[in-house]
């Protein structure tokens, strides 16, 4: 039986696939270790905002100090804050009632019941060295406890489920359990289909090998027979990473361009955005590989077109895998704390982007002779200048 099982499939392959399901395992394993049932309370306390809150006097036609014994029925509060002057710390907001906070007159998230977290360091780099003037409207008066500028400290105690909102953790669960099976019966049907091509995705080995077989049906047919299969796969992965990577971010701005409409609320928590982004990344696809056709064309390197394509979407795949995994974990265990993450997600992905970058670029440069000029040209054009840009929205914009 043994012997028939290594014929069936060769050793090396069996090998990569034993090192993925360990590095899967182990992943999984340190991440239990972790509790993400947290209890909040103020560690410190730099400045409490309470006596710089206003109140819109309709008679005045002006905004007035808030005094809770004459507006306590006051459906919408308003304060100035400069986040720079308290960059190393947090807007905490405790409230009684769901809130849905607005920046400069626009909606940016719906806040739930209890202590909300808001960096003042990520809104001086999205806002600058200038006031912004809050507000915070609610559907019943006295809804906020406290409000102030600190930083939160954590117990061990479990939440209350009041503090959360419930209608959110649910609907992402839920989200994160079927995206979860979803993507195992793509790569169950895959392995079922052609196994060898899952493998060559799969195999760790290609990382300290750059040489490649030039017969390799992948690289004279990238968009023929199973592989379309794969690409669809890695497109729905991709997809699944950055619908709950939309989740992180409390600012409505995200990793990926599709943050500005994947936002936190429970009404864009639908599978529907899944969809939507699923639909954009296969587009992507298709468009990264119009651009090295017409890059490689025009400079005359027609022959690593599929090379790139392939060798493209492998690192990235191995990349997203393991980001993707953590990124469930996160939406089953601690929804509520998501946000916390946006600066992880961010920074990985910035360094697994340039080394991906230096990874196509060597093993290219390994599978066709030509000017070092035509390299580089071809290299800045079709992934250093993405990469550029990335980073600019992302840390300077």
């Amino acid at each position: 039986m043994q012997i028939f099982f290594e014929k069936a499939y060769p050793l090396n392959a069996l090998k990569s696939l034993k090192v993925v399901q360990v590095l899967i395992y182990i992943v999984w394993s340190g991440l239990l270790f972790f509790n993400p049932l947290l209890a909040q309370s103020v560690e410190k306390k730099i400045v409490s905002l309470e006596n710089e809150l206003l109140h819109f006097n309709d008679n005045y036609n002006q905004y007035v100090a808030y005094s809770p014994a004459l507006h306590q029925n006051s459906l919408m509060l308003h304060f100035w804050l400069k986040p720079s002057d308290y960059r190393p710390y947090d807007l905490l907001v405790e409230l009684q009632e769901e809130t849905y906070l607005y920046i400069n007159h626009n909606l940016q998230k719906k806040l739930s019941i209890g202590w909300n977290r808001l960096s003042l360091d990520s809104l001086t780099q999205k806002y600058g060295y200038q006031k912004i003037f809050f507000s915070l409207y609610a559907r019943k008066g006295s809804f906020c406890k406290q409000i102030l500028v600190g930083k939160l400290k954590y117990s061990s105690q479990k939440i209350p489920e009041k503090q959360a909102d419930k209608n959110y953790l649910q609907t992402i669960r839920r989200n994160a359990i079927i995206l979860l099976v979803l993507l195992c019966l793509g790569y169950a049907f895959i392995r079922q289909i052609d196994f060898r091509l899952l493998m060559s995705y799969l195999q760790v080995s290609k990382f300290f090998n750059i040489l490649r077989r030039m017969d390799n049906p992948l690289y004279l047919r990238p968009f023929s027979g199973t592989n379309i299969l794969f690409l669809l796969n890695y497109a729905c992965l991709v997809a699944v990473l950055f619908y709950f990577m939309a989740q992180t971010n409390q600012e409505k701005e995200n990793t990926f361009f599709l943050g500005k409409h994947l936002n936190s609320s429970i009404q864009a928590s639908g599978l529907s955005n899944f969809g939507l982004s699923f639909v954009i990344i296969s587009l992507a696809i298709f468009a990264k590989f119009l651009l090295i056709s017409l890059t490689a064309s025009l400079l005359g390197l027609s022959r690593i077109i599929n090379f790139h394509f392939y060798e493209y979407i492998r690192i990235s795949h191995f990349f997203y895998l393991p980001l993707c995994i953590l990124a469930i974990f996160l939406a089953l265990q601690m929804p509520y704390h998501l946000m916390d993450w946006y600066s992880f997600f961010k920074t990985t992905l910035s360094i697994l982007y340039l080394g991906r970058m230096i990874g196509v670029g060597v093993i290219i440069n390994k599978l066709a002779e030509f000017r070092k000029l035509d390299f580089y040209s071809y290299l800045c054009v079709v992934e250093l200048f993405p990469l550029l840009i990335y980073w600019k929205v992302l840390f300077f914009s």
